[in-house]
């Protein structure tokens, strides 16, 4: 049976299927015969009010399942992205540790998924939400997500850099209740964000600064530029 339209959410995946029997739900990879990859797949169940993700299901043997414990804590729902560079999949969502809500992401890579790790350090209690994808034009990955800071929303962004991530940089201004950021890669490496505030969207361009390098070591304060180039 099919999900009706409303079960359906927005994300960037290579295989989508929709599927409402009871206790069907999985993020895996498919692989071949010969363990390489070919596609992500996700299978939900459920109501569209309580949407399952993350329950185990292994339809096929060959599929491997990513954060099949997810449902029981209520993860958020997965942004994936394949890499342009080795058309594998980068996962990240919203992971509720007991407490509160964090990003946690993993990648398929050797032939398995990388074990579940934070993205970030601990942030003292504020909820990271709803976490959208973009590589730029060099292949680097993005990601970006509302932060509840005490009932204001504050939109950040961080970069993988060579083996880790980039510490959160703010991108709304202090004084704005930003929250459901999107992201476009434009020419240059620049990133456009967008996102909604009680007055209206706004738009920011993130760019690195005239011969900066991007490594473990930056400072993003100091090599990233965050500028707004319009507001409607």
């Amino acid at each position: 049976m099919r999900c009706p339209p409303n079960c359906s959410k927005g994300l960037a995946v290579l295989a989508l299927l929709m599927v409402c029997a009871p206790a069907r739900a999985e993020v895996s990879a498919e692989v071949d015969a010969f363990g390489t990859y070919v596609r992500t797949v996700v299978v939900t169940s459920g109501s569209a009010r309580r949407t399952k993700i993350w329950s185990p299901f292994r339809s096929r043997t060959t599929r491997l399942m990513l954060n099949s414990g997810g449902d029981t804590t209520g993860d958020g729902w997965p942004a994936i992205l394949e890499s342009p560079l080795d058309h594998k999949p980068w996962v990240v969502w919203s992971h509720f540790d007991g407490t509160e809500f964090d990003l946690a992401w993993s990648r398929f890579e050797g032939g398995t998924w990388q074990a579940v790790r934070p993205l970030l350090d601990p942030d003292g209690g504020e909820p990271d939400l709803d976490p959208v994808l973009a590589f730029d034009d060099a292949g680097r990955l993005a990601v970006v997500w509302w932060r509840n800071q005490g009932g204001r929303g504050q939109v950040y962004m961080s970069m993988f850099l060579t083996t880790r991530w980039m510490v959160a940089l703010p991108v709304s201004d202090t004084d704005e209740d930003a929250r459901r950021p999107t992201v476009v890669p434009l020419p240059g490496r620049q990133l456009q964000i967008t996102y909604v505030t009680p007055t209206g969207t706004v738009t920011k361009l993130v760019a690195p600064n005239s011969g900066t390098t991007i490594t473990d070591d930056i400072n993003p304060f100091d090599s990233l530029n965050v500028s707004s180039p319009s507001r409607h």
